[in-house]
């Protein structure tokens, strides 16, 4: 599957680097757009915008597991989760 609006080509590649990500209610975070999401720190609640712009929250995520959700931002102000990771 090509993903032409994405830095990548494909999402069954690993990802290449990881990024630590800076939550933000205003703007999306500038390294990315991201590929998947890792909760590093204490798990819980992350907001966050996908790539078609839909902001989403998603209640308990658990730490040290890959979530495979392309995203460029994730909000402050809902976020509960800490040490957040941005796959690319």
């Amino acid at each position: 599957m090509v993903l032409p609006y994405l830095p990548f080509t494909s999402a069954d590649q690993p990802a290449t680097s990881v990024v630590a990500v800076t939550k933000s209610d205003s703007t999306a975070d500038p390294s990315g757009p991201f590929r998947a999401i890792l909760i590093d720190g204490t798990a819980g609640a992350v907001k966050f915008t996908d790539i078609a712009g839909n902001a989403i929250t998603l209640n308990n995520l658990q730490q040290g597991v890959i979530y495979p959700i392309c995203f460029s931002r994730v909000w402050s102000a809902v976020t509960a989760a800490t040490d957040i990771y941005g796959l690319k």
